[in-house]
């Protein structure tokens, strides 16, 4: 039999983002114009700001250049049903709905002269979305100690308020044909324990299709701020994960993980670019070639290790060791264009453009130690740590590929090549001390 168990919520939100004056630098004051918009031979005579405020000073500590409010509501449902296994039964089950009522909207502060009147001042049209996921799984225990469990789902999500506007700082259009983002994912785990060992196994993946995103960069090529609007995203999250415990004494158990992931494009998503000065197309229904391309930000492989002793006086002792590989840069749209490839500056940039960079491993070791003193009721615990231990410096945590491009050359040898891709690299050897005191 079920045990239904539903609820609802609701609640809604305002983020309000401006640009605030902290500095003039000696001057008296700033005039709240737009600075790219001086001497521009189309646009010169439609420079202000706020045209409801024309050549305000500014002093600091005052908004100037945007300001809009974005404003969020959500109102959610959702019912679960439990199968409630019947005695001795090896079987047991559960179903789920969640269903939502999303809605956002602009509302511009200031109405700046190039998108005069309600294209930048005031509300925006509503945006609204139904999100909804159907969830359901089951399981199998072969005995007390272990057994096998399958969850799937799917549904359909919003975007976020970021990529439905095509620029919300000064203006209230949204991203044509915005939607909703469709997903289907499953989950396949085993699980074991056996006193001495306990073990985790999963198999997992996650389809995602008609994805967007929205690009705010500077196009090199058309020598203006832009808009890049992608749409049609797919993309395919899948791996196995395993975690074990082996209790190699009363007081001494070693532990270990290990995942083997991909997360990559499963195809080549739609673009459109627009000027962000005046929204005139610059590329109109063109493709980036991601197909199998990495999405990046995380590794494929990942271990783990830890040797962990529990003494007797509740004092404990630590020893791990880490490695990450097959982790790679995530890639930039603008690069994988053919608007990009004409004009490369030789088969070597287009290589370049398309390629996909791959970080090298690293590996890494970390000592803890803690000791928990009792104060009659009460608990005092010391504890420090040390991650990194021989100070590798050199490991990138995540990167990422430019959205600009270098002009190189001239005449018939003019072309274009990439900048340098961006690293995030991870602390060098980094120590913790933390005192807790419970009451």
């Amino acid at each position: 039999m079920g045990e239904p168990d539903g609820r609802t919520a609701g609640h809604a939100g305002r983020t309000t983002c401006f640009r605030r004056l902290d500095d003039l630098l000696g001057a008296a004051y700033l005039t709240d114009i737009d600075p790219y918009l001086i001497d521009d031979r189309y646009f010169g005579d439609r420079l202000q700001n706020d045209l409801r405020r024309p050549g305000r000073r500014v002093a600091e500590g005052e908004a100037y250049g945007y300001f809009y409010d974005l404003d969020y509501m959500r109102l959610e449902c959702w019912l679960l049903v439990r199968l409630r296994r019947r005695n001795r039964s090896r079987w047991s089950g559960y179903a789920g709905l969640q269903a939502a009522r999303i809605g956002f909207s602009r509302n511009g502060r200031y109405e700046k002269e190039l998108y005069a009147g309600r294209a930048s001042f005031g509300r925006s049209e509503p945006l609204r979305f139904t999100d909804w996921t159907v969830k359901a799984g089951v399981g199998y225990r072969f005995s007390p100690r272990h057994g096998l469990a399958l969850d799937l789902a799917c549904g359909r999500r919003a975007p976020l308020a970021g990529d439905a506007f095509v620029s919300p700082r000064y203006r209230n259009e949204t991203v044509p044909g915005v939607g909703q983002e469709r997903f289907l994912s499953g989950e396949l785990g085993y699980r074991l324990d056996a006193g001495s060992v306990s073990l985790t196994l999963s198999l997992y993946g996650t389809l995602c299709s008609d994805g967007t995103q929205v690009r705010r960069y500077y196009d090199d090529l058309a020598s203006v701020y832009s808009d890049m609007m992608l749409s049609q995203i797919g993309r395919l999250y899948a791996g196995a994960e395993l975690g074990a415990e082996f209790r190699l004494a009363s007081r001494l158990a070693l532990r270990v993980a290990a995942a083997e992931s991909r997360a990559v494009y499963r195809n080549d998503p739609a673009v459109v670019i627009r000027s962000d000065k005046d929204g005139h197309v610059i590329s109109d229904r063109s493709r980036t070639l991601l197909r199998g391309l990495d999405l990046g930000g995380s590794p494929r492989r990942v271990a783990a290790a830890e040797l962990r002793y529990e003494g007797a006086g509740m004092w404990t002792l630590s020893a791990s060791a880490a490695y990450a590989g097959e982790h790679y840069v995530s890639p930039s749209p603008l690069y994988r264009m053919r608007r990009v490839w004409d004009r490369a500056a030789s088969p070597e940039a287009v290589g370049t453009l398309t390629g996909q960079e791959r970080f090298p491993g690293a590996a890494t070791v970390g000592l803890f130690a803690s000791k928990t003193f009792r104060l009659g009721a009460r608990y005092l615990s010391l504890s420090g740590s040390v991650d990194n231990l021989f100070d590798d410096r050199r490991i990138v945590h995540s990167g990422y590929e430019s959205m600009r491009l270098r002009k190189i050359g001239s005449g018939a040898g003019a072309g274009v090549e990439p900048f340098g891709s961006k690293y995030l690299y991870a602390y060098g050897r980094t120590c913790y001390l933390t005192l807790n005191f419970r009451f």
